[in-house]
């Protein structure tokens, strides 16, 4: 975004400075995913949820869902925003 952060021993400066705008994709939430997952597990229904994180360390109600016997599959991996995102 064009900050100018100066790196110092204890930490990190922000300096004063023009910031630009810039196209970025936010995941969605898992644990408000999680909400209508386990609502579709519950009515044995399916769901398409697109565009969920599924970072290891945040998705573990999916994780779940399956050990306990619910079809669970991942579509269309890949990586937005520095994250990993699937449908």
């Amino acid at each position: 975004m064009g900050a100018i952060i100066e790196h110092q021993t204890d930490g990190l400066t922000i300096m004063p400075s023009k910031l630009h705008n810039v196209d970025v994709c936010v995941p969605g939430d898992p644990s408000s995913a999680a909400f209508f997952a386990a609502a579709a597990v519950l009515c044995g229904r399916s769901i398409r949820i697109r565009s969920v994180g599924i970072n290891p360390t945040r998705s573990a109600f999916f994780r779940s869902l399956e050990l306990m016997g619910a079809d669970i599959s991942f579509h269309n991996e890949r990586n937005e925003g520095g994250e990993p995102v699937a449908d």
